[in-house]
């Protein structure tokens, strides 16, 4: 509840509620004894008809944009009513910076930022990063040698960051703990700003990359910061539906295409969205298509840059360590950020890195085409991304209307000249990158909490799962029941058969694109036991059924079939980030951040061989049962036998090309079979013929 006459607003700013005089239905009087500056606002002349559109919310709602290197937050009164809410600084982004004094002080954005320039082992940043990944993930284990603070791994393979203790307060974090301190000084700045006691109701976005434990830690953190989160929302969705909001509301009937190309600090999201046109001045956005890797992003441009200046200062200084004062290092990756910063501008095409160090100053210029080379690579990446968006959206550059820049990253050069090349056309830039996402969130959480205020322009989003989720199957191979890009919520299942004498089943639960299991991210694990023994039949004795909630977080069900006392019995799980969760992939490493051509051609191959290995194992089953009614054909029983067992048998899957030699041996029996039984059939009816004519 807010602490002002309704509809009176205030935005911070001095001299805003005079602009009050010139509405319609307000009229402000001076009163004896109080100043003309302040008028008395009458409520009950302000015309109902437009209190939507211009009233101040009793109870607004406030979307957040937590970024890997900045934070920005947008609150939400009415559909025309949205905006950027600067801090206690006037910035309008905060950097995502936790600092912990010795005085037992907790520091959050520009003050946590300076405190780490002097002590940076206190300072914690680019938590997004780590957000629900576990320590021996490949990522984790690049990062940590660049951060001034300690990465540890906790009891259960997850990563904990710590700082040096201080009487009074503990020394280790979770990311969560970190990225929960962040949303409540951005939940605290809004309540300043909006002049509220409390603000709750909060859409919080996340990369479209994000993985399920990445989301979930993400949500554990809006609860912790006392958020009500509404919708972990996708970043580039959000900032399509900030394109939406400034350009097509109230512009008649427009549909095209848009492509969001999402470059923030530490992620990278590319995704093509829909706006459709309904009735009235209805809107709907659809996505069709997110590609993405939540490893790549501005910080990763950083530290080309920084090791390139640090070995050209090592030079200078002929191999002297001047990085053993710990203070040296975060000075040196501003002035580097600076100077990436200043080769952004337009026109600036040399920047310097300077650096005091003992008595001297050191110098290095860089140019724009260095460091365009240095990071030749990542842009290439970016590109290659925008392709495959393009090609799962089922669409061609040409059919792209508009392409939509989100994340400081984008002001670089060289991102807009490759998208200007590729397009034809030049990126669209109507808002600040830095702010687009928070304020598409805030719409979002309009939508959400407040549609009632949103009836004078009508919008739907609709958004889809950024990779495939799925379950293990024999020989550890995957079988998705949620494909990549289903819209959300979505739902699949698939049902299994047993073994002879089969009595449990456990499933892992994965998420990925990838084949092979073990190239995939487990989830966690559902368990059935109970099954009746029995032989292998073709009769589906278990289902499991996944469900992508709007939030992008899991659930399973698994229910029996068959083979059971307690058929309908249900077992339900909904995969929590520190419980029921294996820590890694087989090889420690997390391959789902992009799909190479060369892991797709691999996988191609196992699908095909899979495919034919189900079709043999059918055949198999279905033959002997065949062959245990009509008692005929040794040499069947012979062939049955041997590829059972060697079925059975198999450790990793087999080529497509031997599942295929062994289904055609015995096919022939299958046709033999058939020739037979057709000659007993017509036999049969020869014989009753005759015994009719006689």
């Amino acid at each position: 509840m807010c602490f002002r006459p309704a509809f009176a607003r205030q935005l911070g700013g001095q001299g805003r509620e005079e602009k009050w005089k010139d509405r319609p239905g307000v009229r402000g009087r001076q009163q004896s004894g109080q100043q003309a500056s302040k008028p008395r606002i009458e409520v009950e002349e302000f015309p109902v008809s437009d209190r939507k559109r211009y009233a101040m919310e009793d109870n607004p709602v406030i979307g957040i944009d937590l970024g890997t290197s900045y934070c920005c937050a947008a609150v939400f009164r009415n559909i025309d009513d949205i905006e950027i809410v600067p801090n206690h600084l006037g910035h309008r982004i905060t950097p995502s910076y936790v600092a912990f004094t010795r005085d037992n002080g907790c520091l959050v954005g520009d003050a946590a930022k300076r405190h780490g320039m002097t002590n940076p082992e206190e300072c914690i940043f680019e938590v997004k990063r780590i957000m629900g990944r576990f320590f021996n993930d490949a990522s984790v284990q690049q990062d940590k040698k660049k951060w001034p603070f300690r990465v540890s791994s906790g009891p259960g393979g997850e990563v904990v960051l710590n700082v040096p203790e201080a009487p009074g307060r503990q020394g280790s974090f979770k990311p969560e703990d970190i990225s929960a301190s962040l949303l409540k000084e951005m939940k605290e700045t809004a309540e300043k700003f909006s002049n509220c006691r409390s603000i709750t109701d909060a859409v919080i976005t996340v990369p479209a990359y994000f993985n399920d434990r990445q989301r979930k830690a993400t949500m554990a953190a809006g609860v912790s910061a006392g958020l009500n989160v509404l919708r972990l929302m996708s970043e580039p969705t959000a900032a399509a539906l900030a394109y939406g909001h400034q350009r097509l509301i109230r512009r008649g009937r427009v549909e095209k295409n848009i492509l969001v190309f999402d470059l923030g600090g530490g992620t990278f999201d590319v995704s093509i969205v829909s706006v459709k046109a309904g009735p009235d001045e209805d809107r709907s956005f659809v996505v069709k298509a997110v590609v993405g890797d939540s490893h790549l992003g501005g910080a990763d441009i950083d530290q080309r840059l920084l090791e390139h200046a640090m070995q050209h200062f090592k030079n200078q200084l002929h191999g002297k360590d001047f990085l053993a004062n710990k203070r040296i290092l975060p000075r040196l990756n501003q002035a580097v950020v600076d100077a990436k910063h200043a080769l952004s501008a337009k026109g600036v095409t040399m920047a310097d890195i300077n650096l005091e160090y003992s008595d001297d100053v050191l110098t290095l210029k860089l140019g724009r085409l260095k460091l365009e080379a240095l990071n030749e690579d990542l842009f290439r990446k970016c590109m290659t991304i925008v392709e495959q968006a393009l090609s799962d959206a089922k669409m061609s550059k040409d059919e792209i209307s508009d392409v939509v820049l989100a994340g400081g990253s984008t002001r670089i050069p060289k991102v807009q000249e490759m998208l200007t090349t590729f397009f034809g056309e030049a990126p669209i830039k109507f808002v600040n990158p830095d702010e687009v996402v928070a304020f598409g969130a805030a719409v979002q959480a309009g939508l959400l909490a407040r549609s009632n205020k949103c009836a004078e322009a009508s919008i739907s989003v609709r958004d889809v799962t950024s990779v495939s989720f799925g379950v293990d199957s024999r020989l550890g191979i995957m079988n998705i029941l949620v494909p990549r890009n289903s819209p959300l919520p979505a739902t699949g299942s698939i049902d299994f058969k047993l073994l002879e004498d089969e009595v449990s089943a456990h499933l892992m639960l994965y998420e990925g694109d990838r084949a092979l299991c073990p190239h995939n991210r487990p989830l966690g694990k559902l368990t059935v036991d109970g099954f009746t023994p029995g032989p292998a039949t073709l009769e589906s004795a278990l289902r499991v059924v996944i469900t992508i909630d709007a939030h992008g977080i899991l659930h399973a069900t698994a229910e029996v079939l068959a083979r059971h006392k307690d058929i309908g019995r249900k077992v339900e799980t909904m995969v929590t980030v520190d419980t029921d969760v294996v820590q890694s992939s087989a090889d420690g490493t997390d391959t789902m951040d992009w799909y190479t051509a060369e892991a797709k051609a691999e996988d191609d191959k196992i699908w095909a061989a899979k495919k034919s290995m189900l079709r043999l194992w059918d055949l198999i089953i279905k033959l002997q049962a065949e062959h245990s009614s009509n008692k005929r054909g040794t040499d069947l029983e012979k062939h049955l036998k041997e590829d059972w067992a060697w079925l059975k048998g198999l450790r990793k899957v087999a080529s497509k090309e031997e599942f295929d030699r062994r289904y055609a041996e015995l096919q022939k029996y299958e046709n033999a079979t058939l020739i037979w039984r057709s000659i007993m059939i017509w036999r049969r009816s020869l014989r009753k013929l005759r015994n009719l004519m006689t």
